[in-house]
């Protein structure tokens, strides 16, 4: 480092304390992958390795704890832009209620087992909140790497899911009342406070993104200028992290109510897609982050503990979950098969973990084992939704082709861009009966569109993000009509990678690109210079055709002329 000022040479010594970071991470989630454990179990190895409790190559990294703490809250802002308010709606009662209910059922089984070992009130309320949680992240990725998510056990764990990504709001209001309470006075005081904090904090949020985001997006065109989008998401994320905190509050609830507020907005699509590859970087950082809080060493010590523990939450969980499920209207095989899905802790219990750590609620110890416990029930998450998938064979097979049925007899048409050409064609399909579903980025077309009467999602088409919210996966068929023959390839090879039996139209401008948008994909490709080009010649010969009528008395096949 000699030539270089002091700080230059911590800073160059950071930089590459993140690139083995970076480098573990990559070469040990590519090896997990190829064993079929999935990415997550190698970022956790990685971190479990180089952090403090393994080699302690990257323990005292200035900075680390503030870059894992910032990769949580950006993470959490990204799983809230997956879930609208009024996605509670779609639902149904029965994953709804069934979903609620594994919420309680797992938590009240924590807390009775906490107290049996004599664990505080406090401690063991915490506890059966952390336990109640499972992995959305890892879940939704293996089944859909298995294409299950639309079974009918994926569909019951997918909705059981949301609800308990939903669930972390209260959860986190009562591990911080936890934290900040003794007597059920000072608790009752504390949670008031923290529920009261969150109101103002919602508040706020609401009027940022229904009334300020929108404007400043139009304003600036900032859809059109993809960095704009991208910043101005970035700094939502992080300013509602750091005014929860200002409150008292957890940052992971701010930046994860932000995400929740904004999936409303007729932004959010074009959102999701932006920080959807900085969504890959945060989850690679924040499961680092887990093993770097894992200690193999303690787990050595008290083997029994880990054991017993592992297999109690993933045995109570799954029951509690297929129970609930049953209870409430969910075909047997298939809640089994869910509840099996969901047995495992996540990444939220994680947060809700670190949040009782830091306000005392939780021992070192008791931190050690949740850990140890996290880590090994991830790892067992693909062998735990291939044993669903297989409890639920029978449900599954019929449920697909039932898909298939409705896919079918599917009445949406996609249209992809609303110019002259895509508003034509938008319009021919609604008036012929069709499901219209139109996908624009350009906002003043995406004002004409909702004029008319359309259902519009705004966003670029050539993120996969966006096609899958706007149902791509659904439809009879889907019109291409962008005008750029880039582009339009990029989305036909998209659509045909997402629905891979769907009738793809598209146009091309210049008969120069219609044989690669056939080579992406397309069924059918309109060439606006042929189409012309046949036009001119059909009208001129009709004309010439009317001519000879007139002349000759009579209509026959007119004569050939020079324009071939």
């Amino acid at each position: 480092m000699e030539g270089f000022p002091a700080h230059e040479a911590a800073g160059w010594a950071t930089l590459a304390e993140g690139l083995v970071l970076l480098s573990a991470a990559l070469g040990l989630g590519a090896v997990t992958s190829r064993l079929r454990l999935g990415p997550t179990v190698g970022y956790i190895v990685a971190g479990a390795l180089l952090g403090p409790h393994g080699l302690h190559l990257l323990g005292d990294v200035p900075g680390l704890d503030s870059v894992a703490e910032l990769g949580v809250t950006l993470l959490l802002f990204a799983i809230g832009l997956e879930f609208p308010w009024r996605v509670l709606r779609s639902l149904g009662r029965g994953p709804l209620l069934g979903g609620g209910g594994q919420i309680a059922l797992t938590a009240l089984i924590g807390y009775g087992i906490s107290c049996a070992f004599g664990a505080a009130t406090g401690v063991a309320l915490t506890v059966g909140a952390v336990l109640a949680l499972s992995s959305t992240a890892s879940v939704l990725r293996t089944l859909s790497g298995r294409t299950e998510t639309d079974t009918l056990h994926g569909r019951l764990t997918v909705s059981v899911l949301i609800l308990q990504d939903l669930a972390l709001v209260p959860l986190l209001l009562l591990v911080t009342a936890m934290g900040q309470s003794g007597s059920p006075k000072m608790f009752m005081v504390a949670a008031g406070s923290s529920v009261g904090l969150t109101l103002v904090l919602v508040a706020v949020l609401m009027t940022l993104a229904k009334v300020v985001m929108p404007r400043v997006l139009a304003a600036t065109s900032s859809l059109a200028h993809r960095e704009l989008a991208i910043l101005l998401a970035l700094v939502t994320a992080t300013g509602a992290a750091y005014f929860a905190h200002r409150l008292g509050l957890s940052p992971a609830l701010g930046s994860f109510l932000a995400g929740m507020l904004l999936a409303d907005s007729p932004f959010a699509m074009q959102l999701r897609s932006d920080v959807e590859a900085f969504k890959a970087i945060f989850l690679a950082l924040f499961f680092v982050s887990i093993g770097f809080l894992f200690n193999g060493a303690w787990v050595v010590q008290h083997p029994v503990q880990v054991a017993l523990a592992t297999a109690g939450v993933l045995i109570f969980k799954a029951l509690a979950a297929s129970v609930a499920l049953i209870v409430f209207g969910a075909p047997r095989r298939a809640a089994f098969a869910a509840g099996i899905c969901l047995a495992q802790i996540g990444e939220f219990s994680y947060v809700l973990a670190l949040q009782a750590s830091i306000f005392g609620v939780f021992s070192p110890d008791i931190m050690a084992l949740v850990v140890a416990v996290l880590v090994l029930t991830l790892a067992a998450t693909p062998l735990l939704v291939a044993l669903g998938a297989r409890i639920s064979l029978r449900s599954a097979t019929i449920d697909t082709e039932d898909t298939r049925q409705d896919a079918s007899s599917s009445n949406r048409l996609v249209v992809i861009g609303f110019g002259p050409a895509g508003s034509a064609a938008a319009t021919e399909a609604r008036q012929s009966g069709r499901e219209t579903v139109v996908v624009e980025l350009n906002p003043r077309l995406i004002g004409q569109a909702r004029m008319e009467g359309f259902e519009v999602h705004l966003g670029d088409a050539t993120h996969s993000e966006v096609l899958q919210h706007a149902g791509v996966g659904m439809a009879a068929a889907v019109a291409v009509t962008v005008p750029d023959h880039r582009a339009a390839a990029r989305i036909i090879h998209l659509v045909r990678t997402l629905a891979p039996g769907v009738l793809v139209v598209a146009r091309s401008r210049y008969h120069l690109h219609t044989a690669s948008l056939h080579e992406a994909g397309a069924d059918h490709v309109v060439d606006e210079e042929y189409e012309v080009g046949a036009m001119l010649t059909r009208l001129l010969c009709e004309e010439a055709h009317g001519d000879i009528g007139v002349e000759g008395g009579e209509r026959g096949t007119p004569k050939r002329t020079g324009l071939g």
